[in-house]
């Protein structure tokens, strides 16, 4: 799969690359929303995984931007997030973010999340 992986500490978009690399994906990763949805138009990302709390852009307001591109119906949007409360979850649902996971992104949840996209979950 082709991951953007999106989050504004480099420590864990690295180490979350470094891993899902590890199990066989095509990544890149962004440290900003402006920068995510730079490398979103240019990348063909088949996955997003997205932090909310990023500075300028939320990750709310990116996937909402995301959303509104041209064939951005088949990608699939997993918000990574330090944010788990019920009233986070309910806005990335209106953000149009398909799943929504809490940090950190251990080896289990980062299969979770893309065997959820591919429906071979």
């Amino acid at each position: 799969m082709r991951i953007l992986i999106v989050d504004d500490y480099p420590g864990a978009a690295e180490s979350t690359l470094l891993l899902l690399e590890l199990l066989g994906h095509e990544c890149k990763t962004a440290l900003d929303g402006q920068s995510a949805l730079a490398a979103f138009a240019s990348f063909d990302a088949e996955i997003v995984i997205l932090d909310i709390g990023l500075p300028a852009l939320s990750g709310y307001e990116v996937a909402r931007e995301m959303r509104a591109r041209p064939g951005a119906k088949r990608v699939f949007i997993a918000a990574l997030t330090g944010w788990s409360a019920a009233e986070d979850r309910i806005r990335s649902m209106a953000a149009g973010i398909d799943m929504h996971v809490q940090k950190p992104p251990t080896r289990a949840i980062l299969e979770k999340i893309v065997s959820t996209a591919t429906g071979a979950s």
